[in-house]
């Protein structure tokens, strides 16, 4: 009885001693959790959220989603488990694999060439590298070569997920679910289109709000899951920051697409098809696009660039912050009426989904007058214990 009772004693001991060393190195409780079968459920005046300005977010956006603080949920609305296509906010899933492709030592870095890969590459996309798939720098179907401009292009996006089958030797839902979906315990059982079938191309991703929340979790948790680092952190430090430097120069290459979503087209000389936009189709990138992710830098973060409908020469402008006055480290997912935002330092990640209300052009640097910026900002609000958060200009007020 006596050495049952020293036993208990020390494992209180061990006990006390852990949470004080959690507490010094000003970690807590809520700072590590992670979801099981299911999300953990909290009020928001559990972690001291403003439940008011949640109800407003929800309100706002519409359709479905979810509000994750601490690694708990304070707010869901919708349909939590119905799975929705993803478009454009699929594509961080994309750069997820390409870290454990580097991690597993099946390509020597992000710098080695897709050639190496069985490709029937011409001209100047012989120097296409992963990391320029990732970083939408390509130059496939362009007039520019890897790494001279940017053009958010969905062909080379297709390119790069037909290029990750080849790595792993697996379908990219195989390859997902493998090194994702099933580590990260989705409740969901997400799946990507196997074929193109019209705007639906291959690679495109079902999954649900809450799944997707889990993710996004993992980056805002740099590669830890409860415990276990699946991926180094350095890769979280080394990419989660723009990629795309703020003075390349946007394509001076046409928007190629099809009369019809399926249409083969000659300049897709390898037949990859689009993901689902063309090949030059969004002008936001230089200085805040990093590996399918957008950022909400300091400074000037690069060229606007506008492009009417006669096609004339594009416009350079640039601007401060595409979020001016929120928290510089503020992340993005972008996708028709379905996104994700995470800040790290706050712990909070909010995800909508099916069609939500979200502004487009889905980038808009014009500050409080644009819908996107008063959704963040009222997740920055909601965080109300008071501490200071560096921003583009001055600070914010939220819980940490």
């Amino acid at each position: 009885m006596v050495s049952v009772g020293w036993r208990m004693l020390f494992r209180a001991w061990l006990g006390m001693v852990g949470a004080l060393l959690i507490v010094s190195k000003g970690y807590t409780a809520e700072a590590v959790a992670f979801p099981g079968a299911n999300w953990e459920v909290r009020t928001p005046a559990e972690l001291g959220l403003d439940a008011v300005k949640l109800n407003q977010i929800a309100g706002k956006l519409g359709s479905s989603g979810c509000i994750i603080k601490d690694g708990f949920v304070v707010k869901a609305w919708g349909n939590q488990s119905k799975q929705h296509d993803w478009y454009s906010s699929a594509k961080p899933i994309f750069s997820t694999l390409l870290f454990f492709a580097i991690h597993e030592g099946r390509i020597s870095s992000e710098d080695e060439k897709i050639g190496n890969w069985d490709w029937p590459l011409k001209g100047k996309d012989r120097e296409i590298s992963f990391r320029h798939l990732a970083n939408m720098t390509s130059g496939y179907m362009q007039p520019e070569g890897p790494g001279e401009a940017y053009a958010h292009n969905d062909f080379a996006v297709a390119l790069f997920i037909r290029t990750l089958e080849k790595v792993f030797d697996q379908s990219i839902t195989d390859a997902a679910k493998q090194r994702i979906y099933d580590p990260l315990g989705m409740q969901d059982d997400p799946y990507h289109q196997v074929i193109s079938r019209g705007w639906k191309a291959r690679g495109r991703a079902w999954i649900s709000v809450r799944d997707w929340a889990r993710l996004t979790w993992f980056w805002t948790n740099k590669g830890n899951w409860n415990g276990r680092q699946l991926l180094p952190k350095s890769y979280f430090e080394q990419h989660m920051k723009p990629q795309v430097p703020k003075d390349l120069p946007y394509s001076s290459g046409p928007d190629v697409f099809g009369k019809l979503p399926g249409d083969v087209l000659p300049e897709d000389y390898l037949g990859v098809r689009s993901f689902g936009g063309g090949s030059n189709h969004y002008n936001y990138g230089a200085g805040l696009y990093g590996y399918h992710w957008y950022f909400n830098t300091s400074g000037t973060v690069g060229m606007l660039k506008l492009r009417n409908k006669r096609e004339e020469p594009n416009v350079g402008g640039s601007f401060e912050q595409v979020w001016p006055g929120l928290p510089c480290e503020t992340v993005m997912t972008l996708g028709w009426g379905i996104n994700s935002v995470m800040i790290p330092s706050m712990r909070v990640v909010q995800v909508c989904a099916g069609n939500a209300n979200w502004d487009r052009p889905y980038l808009t640097p014009k500050g409080p007058d644009a819908f996107n910026y008063k959704i963040i900002k009222l997740l920055v609000e909601s965080l109300s214990s008071p501490k200071k958060v560096e921003t583009g200009k001055g600070t914010l007020s939220a819980e940490i």
